[in-house]
């Protein structure tokens, strides 16, 4: 396996690995409300680990995260304005890399922020053809569940 590295972490939960069949392999994990990545390229190089998340919302749970033929990862999760294990209105957001292994910013994919969205699972073919999916409850005043709907986007790693 080589030498061992080790990174400080919080809390670190929610550990997420992906790979591809030429040895790239990008891993995620939500730590203390926090969503970091690493890619370990083909060669061994390590980049990272980078922080994905943004403060807007400050809390970020649930990656899901995905890697295509050449290199370029996409780490995805839900940022919310609650704390963690709270029920509070977040989003769905996305964070993609170039074939260096370095993060952009996230972008949100997921629609109003006065919903609930939820649970978001990211796939990637070698190509960098993409497909999301999460969901979205509707609750009413009370808080009681109204209804789920389930959401799919289909796209391309571009960077």
């Amino acid at each position: 396996f080589g030498r061992v590295r080790s990174w400080s972490a919080h809390g670190a939960i929610a550990l997420e690995a992906a790979s591809n069949r030429a040895g790239d392999a990008v891993f995620a994990w939500d730590d203390d409300g926090e969503v970091y990545a690493l890619v370990r390229r083909r060669n061994g190089r390590v980049v990272g680990p980078q922080l994905v998340s943004t403060a807007d919302p400050p809390v970020a749970e649930y990656p899901s995260i995905a890697i295509d033929g050449s290199g370029r990862a996409i780490v995805t999760f839900t940022a919310q304005f609650a704390q963690p294990s709270q029920i509070g209105v977040d989003e769905v957001q996305v964070a993609t890399s170039g074939r260096d292994g370095r993060f952009g910013a996230p972008v949100t994919v997921s629609g109003p922020k006065r919903r609930l969205f939820d649970f978001p699972l990211v796939a990637v073919n070698a190509r960098g053809r993409t497909a999301l999916i999460y969901e979205r409850d509707d609750r009413d005043d009370s808080g009681n569940l109204l209804r789920t709907e389930v959401f799919l986007i289909r796209g391309r790693l571009g960077r």
